[in-house]
């Protein structure tokens, strides 16, 4: 986060600079003379916007159209800002009753920290999609809810004298639209109005991005799967990763944890421990005797003779594979009750899929170190220490082995919630040469056909997100906000000759309510 903030300053900085210089040197216009650059601020403004806008004249009857719109507007902003205060402190005492003690909460709530008003900020994800949904949809809401200032503004026969974006602090972006100094002589409805208007403009759109949610809800099954899992989207060619994993592969557990999405399987890989902590999430473990740095489990198969004079006996030599793999399949001896390392070369080197197939067979007898297998000879894994070991499970039932760190997995795997019914053969298939054309243009098709619906998906639920936000936020009487404008228009045509001390007790108590439940929130979130 921190090195993306410089590299944007960085950028706005160079950008400016060079700007400055090529038009000195060409005695020419700067191409970026409505960017400034200010300590903590950049702010662009679109001059050309603000004279097309105050150049627009609308109808009489769509002014007319527009005023009922934001009188309607107006009311639904003040029953807001009645509500939010008694909705906030509920919400608060609540809280602090049950993380005190003196109020029960068996629910799954009970760990929630408290309404803040505050979504989560952009970049706050893992995935790249994720993070560019969520800017856009931030942008977008930030910019709809200037938009609607700015034409209320107009409406009421004002004119603008800015409209810009601004980039503040560590890389937050935000927009303003600044208007005539003379709304505050204006009645009372028609301040209302340009002050509610951004708020309703917010949750005008947070219906329509509701609603199409609902209307992708209904036609997403047509073309995917739906149920739990992800599905691999892509995998870089040069990975380790590419070894046992292709697109189109989908993902249901991870070391026999359930896989629900795509932030589950990060989430898993994220906290990852050593490799003997994740073996024994398959298996109980206990330490394998004098193999130093080695765990070895609780579980295993029963092998008769002829399967240990099919399989190879090398295991425990010295340029065995016990130096090359992790994970060896180690013969117990039943009969004798050695232990496994004390039997020299008689180790049993089983494959890890054939000894996984074998565990589920009904017929297969199981066995370990204190569970004997009557006749025969128990084989049991071992794992190094050392080493990470993921268990995959596909929707068909498949088990995919992986030994290796987690980082390669989160480099090199791409995973999606989108589940295509039908997927070409093409798309699967990895390329040799993933920097030619044909293979920029394979990634780019795969992109759009797995990576494409969680891109939408994650913008339209972004979009109500941050609309419904904005909107609250700028409904209540929070100093600074549209809120505190509207109080105090309000309370000038209610009470003017008490307005002033009425006022700052509603902006008083709304902000103080909402740093509280700011505060309360870094405290038990």
């Amino acid at each position: 986060m921190l090195a993306a903030a410089a590299a944007l300053w960085a950028g706005l900085l160079a950008t400016k600079l060079l700007d400055t210089a090529a038009s000195r040197l060409l005695r020419a216009k700067p191409l970026f003379r409505s960017l400034a650059l200010h300590p903590g601020v950049a702010v662009w403004e679109f001059r050309g916007l603000a004279t097309t806008l105050n150049d627009w004249s609308p109808s009489a009857r769509l002014v007319r159209c527009l005023r009922f719109f934001y009188d309607a507007g107006s009311a639904v902003v003040i029953v807001l800002q009645l509500l939010l205060p008694g909705i906030l402190l509920l919400n608060l005492l609540s809280v602090v009753a049950v993380r005190l003690g003196v109020a029960s909460n068996d629910g799954e709530d009970s760990e929630k920290a408290p309404i803040t008003l505050l979504p989560s900020l952009p970049g706050s994800e893992r995935n790249v999609e994720t993070i560019v949904a969520s800017l856009a949809a931030f942008l977008l809401a930030l910019a709809v809810h200037e938009a609607g200032h700015g034409v209320a503004a107009i409406v009421e026969g004002l004119q603008l004298r800015r409209v810009g974006v601004f980039v503040a602090g560590p890389g937050l972006p935000g927009a303003f639209v600044a208007v005539e100094d003379v709304v505050h002589v204006l009645p009372c409805r028609s301040q209302l109005r340009v002050y509610s208007a951004g708020a309703l403009h917010n949750l005008v759109l947070a219906a329509a991005a509701f609603a199409l949610a609902l209307v992708g809800s209904f036609l997403s099954p047509a073309f995917y799967r739906p149920g739990r899992g992800a599905m691999v989207a892509d995998v870089l060619v040069d990975s380790p990763a590419s070894l046992v994993f292709q697109p189109g592969q989908s993902i249901v557990a991870l070391n026999e944890q359930s896989v629900e999405d795509a932030s589950d399987f990060y989430k898993a890989l994220d906290a990852a421990q050593d490799g003997m902590r994740e073996w024994s999430r398959l298996f109980p473990t206990t330490i394998a005797g004098d193999a130093a740095g080695f765990w070895m489990s609780n579980v295993g198969v029963c092998l008769n003779e002829h399967d240990l004079l099919t399989t190879s006996r090398s295991c425990c030599s010295e340029h065995g594979a016990m130096s090359q793999r992790p994970l060896l399949l180690m013969a117990w001896h039943s009969r004798t009750s050695q232990h496994v390392l004390d039997l020299g070369d008689s180790c049993t080197c089983l494959d890890q899929s054939d000894f996984f197939e074998r565990l589920e067979q009904p017929s297969q007898h199981t066995c370990g170190r204190f569970r004997e297998c009557g006749q025969g000879t128990c084989a049991i894994p071992m794992v190094s220490a050392g080493e990470h070991v993921f268990l995959f499970s596909r929707d068909n039932g498949e088990r995919i082995m992986y030994e290796g760190p987690p980082s390669q997995l989160l480099d090199g795997v791409a995973m999606t919630n989108a589940k295509p019914w039908y997927i070409p053969e093409w798309l699967r298939s990895l390329d040799v040469n993933p920097r030619s054309i044909g293979g920029l243009a394979r990634q780019a098709a795969r992109a759009l056909y797995f990576r494409a619906p969680d891109l939408l998906s994650a913008f339209v639920g972004n979009l109500v997100k941050y609309n419904i936000s904005l909107c609250l936020l700028n409904s209540a009487a929070i100093r600074f906000f549209d809120g505190d404008a509207v109080n105090r228009s309000l309370w000038l045509y209610l009470s003017p000759l008490k307005h002033r001390r009425l006022h700052r007790f509603s902006v008083y108590l709304s902000t103080a309510l909402f740093g509280a439940t700011i505060g309360v929130s870094l405290l038990y979130g």
